[in-house]
């Protein structure tokens, strides 16, 4: 799979890849390595400011809200090369973006992770 890799890396990325000396054995250590060839520290910083203050909109829905939330979560979890955030945290924050009356309407359930709250 990693040899396909390189039809997909173009410009800079492709001559990274192509002039690597070492090849890589699983994906995990390509994703490492080449996450911390091309992202920096702001990047990081910036999606986890954006985690702690995403709210659902007044008149946003709350499927709109959720595609939001977990693509925000994908991306985190993409630069990331470890679980930044437990399951609780990520389930306190989901709620915790909701509008007012949704949370009163979730947290009598005491939702255990993220998918129950959904």
């Amino acid at each position: 799979m990693l040899r396909t890799i390189l039809y997909f890396l173009k410009g800079t990325a492709g001559e990274w890849f192509e002039n690597l000396t070492t090849p890589f054995n699983d994906w995990t250590a390509f994703k490492t390595a080449f996450l911390e060839q091309f992202t920096d520290n702001n990047t990081s910083i910036t999606l986890r400011n954006c985690f702690h203050n995403i709210k659902q909109k007044p008149s946003e829905s709350v499927m709109t809200y959720i595609g939001k939330f977990n693509k925000l979560l994908r991306r985190i979890h993409q630069l990331e090369t470890n679980d930044y955030y437990s399951d609780a945290q990520i389930l306190d924050q989901f709620i915790a973006g909701l509008k007012d009356k949704l949370i009163k309407k979730i947290c009598p359930h005491a939702p255990e992770d993220l998918n129950s709250a959904i």
